[in-house]
């Protein structure tokens, strides 16, 4: 096959699903989730449990609206170069994309975890190289998203819960890069530390109750 007529094939696929978006979206929503532990909604021991993504789909339903979620490539240790990875050679989630109403993405936490256990000498020098490879890594996987999704980004940020002082910088951080990039509209969650006992039943874990996603949600939705 040519690349010209894979261009068409491309061409005619994406205006088929604009005018499917422009006439369902009132009735149909195709939501996708794309992210890390914080995504996917691991609970304050470690277990998988209801996201945030999941308590919008079920606002949506109470709105009398059909809901289809896909979130088959979210993990809790994805990070950046990972999904830019998979957006290149997967069909499927090339596909999602081109059909998806709106697109939750919760990425970069894991990208500091990653570089930070790979590394005996985290100092100034490894700090700064290490925010200027992610910053890079970032804007190249919304590029990559962009290519087959031209709709709303939902970015989730993340809360600097950490006692080392340099992984809360690093997170702050990250929501700062991610804010910086058009076109997505930022969800913040640090609001969760204002009540750290209600969230975070485990101190020893960073992520939240079912009751911190569910309030995660809410903000989904006051954006929405």
């Amino acid at each position: 096959m040519t690349k010209k007529i894979k261009l068409l094939i491309l061409i005619l696929l994406s205006l088929s699903v604009y005018f499917i978006y422009g006439r369902t979206k009132n009735t149909y929503m195709i939501l996708t989730n794309i992210g890390d532990g914080l995504g996917i909604g691991v609970n304050s021991y470690g277990i998988e449990e209801y996201n945030a993504i999941e308590y919008y789909q079920d606002y949506l339903k109470s709105q009398k609206k059909e809901v289809v979620l896909h979130q088959n490539f979210s993990q809790k240790t994805l990070h950046t170069k990972e999904l830019i990875e998979k957006i290149r050679t997967n069909p499927e989630l090339k596909r999602e994309l081109l059909e998806t109403h709106i697109l939750f993405l919760t990425i970069g936490y894991y990208d500091w975890i990653y570089a930070s256990s790979t590394t005996e000498e985290k100092n100034e020098i490894f700090f700064q190289r290490w925010k200027q490879e992610f910053q890079t890594n970032y804007q190249e996987l919304i590029q990559e998203i962009r290519k087959y999704y031209s709709h709303e980004i939902m970015a989730i940020g993340y809360y600097p819960r950490a006692k080392d002082p340099m992984e809360k910088e690093a997170i702050l951080y990250i929501n700062q890069v991610i804010q910086n990039q058009e076109e997505i509209t930022y969800i913040s969650t640090e609001f969760l530390l204002h009540q750290e006992e209600k969230y975070f039943w485990n101190p020893r874990s960073y992520y939240p109750n079912r009751e911190g996603y569910k309030q995660i949600s809410y903000k989904i939705i006051e954006n929405t």
